[in-house]
């Protein structure tokens, strides 16, 4: 038994390894000639030396930087390059992130060969390589999200994780707008799970979520008392692209299995979307922390319906920030199938062989339209 333990144990630390090396190397291929840099990058980049020459956040048109939080900013304005500084926070991010996604793995799943198909998924993923190659803050968003999740997980074994959860629920909120739908997961699923036994659970539950969204209104308050000209967040239209984001949504759950576009690809996705919701709600009355998972996805996507002005570059994007939970969840539901109707298990694993190889190919493919987009970025400076 012991002999089993120790050769399943070593085939994932292998597995890890490999799925870890390989994601650093192609990164470091693709964005050989420098970081991808979209309009959002210029934005970064101007407030970060904006606020490190004035402490003030403006952004390239000379008007005040307010499209998001500052944390993103502030970190690059620490560094006196900040391109060459972001290669190596997205080498610690990486590091960072294999260990608590092991940890979470290891607290979700028991067999080794989903486990490793699930490392795969992730890190094999052209959403990692995405948000690993271009200037944005996501890969800095995703590592607070994983570690604010490995601290949620674990809130039952000792208070110190509630206040890693609160730091971590602070810097979300600071680093992503988005950071307050995955408080308010955390903080529905505190209130609601008789299996969470933390003392004081409803004070703690209201004490983090209030502290962690006030940072967030603090900018907010910020932008529109102190910043002369800016955009008023309220007076974004919040609502007049739920439609458009829907099919995005969509969209982009379909793309993660076939390579479909227009109608298809919508209907692919409404049924992935079926099946996942019949499998959520199957595991949603059970107590502990599927349920985390499950909220966590359902707040997350609700909350993306409101924002205006997206598309499927975008959702993708977006979706980087929640795929490890989504393959989480979804690797749950095929481990439980398995161990129902054992059978499963040998189809189950050709089609996520498939699946695997398929992710494969579409990072492969991204992987050299970046690489080119990246020299010819450079040789047209």
């Amino acid at each position: 038994m012991l002999k089993t333990f120790d050769k399943e144990r070593l085939l994932l630390s292998v597995a890890i390894l490999v799925c870890l090396t390989a994601s650093i190397t192609l990164e470091v291929w693709v964005r050989k000639c420098g970081f991808l840099l979209t309009p959002d990058s210029y934005e970064y980049v101007s407030a970060a030396a904006t606020f490190k020459a004035s402490r003030l956040f403006i952004g390239t048109s000379g008007n005040y930087y307010t499209q998001w939080p500052p944390l993103f900013p502030v970190i690059l304005a620490l560094f006196e390059d900040p391109l060459a500084a972001m290669v190596w926070i997205q080498v610690i991010c990486k590091i960072v992130l294999a260990a608590v996604v092991l940890s979470l793995a290891n607290h979700f799943l028991k067999n080794v060969v989903i486990k490793i198909i699930f490392f795969s998924g992730v890190w094999l993923s052209v959403h990692m390589l995405m948000i690993s190659v271009f200037l944005w803050s996501e890969i800095i968003f995703v590592t607070l999200f994983m570690i604010h999740l490995f601290a949620c997980v674990n809130l039952n074994k000792k208070d110190m994780y509630y206040y890693v959860m609160l730091a971590a629920g602070i810097l979300l909120c600071l680093q992503r707008n988005a950071g307050i739908f995955l408080v308010f997961s955390a903080t529905v699923w505190m209130l609601m799970d008789s299996a969470l036994i933390v003392k004081r659970k409803i004070y703690k539950a209201v004490s983090y979520a209030g502290i962690c969204t006030m940072t967030l209104l603090c900018w907010y308050y910020y932008n529109i008392f102190f910043m002369v000209g800016s955009e008023p967040f309220y007076k974004r239209d919040f609502f007049a692209h739920t439609s458009y984001n829907i099919e995005y949504i969509l969209i982009t759950l379909s793309h993660l299995f076939v390579p479909l576009k227009g109608k298809i690809a919508v209907a692919t996705g409404i049924v992935i979307s079926i099946v996942f919701i019949i499998g959520c709600y199957q595991h949603f009355n059970a107590t502990g922390t599927v349920k985390l998972l499950v909220l966590t996805i359902a707040i997350y996507t609700i909350g993306f319906l409101a924002i205006p002005n997206l598309n499927v570059h975008e959702m993708e994007r977006f979706f980087a920030a929640i795929l490890p939970v989504f393959l989480i969840l979804m690797m749950v539901f095929v481990e439980r199938l398995i161990v129902i109707r054992s059978w499963w298990l040998t189809p189950g694993i050709l089609f996520f062989s498939l699946w695997i190889a398929y992710s494969v190919v579409r990072t492969g493919k991204n992987a050299l339209q970046w690489h080119e987009m990246s020299c010819k970025m450079v040789y047209a400076k």
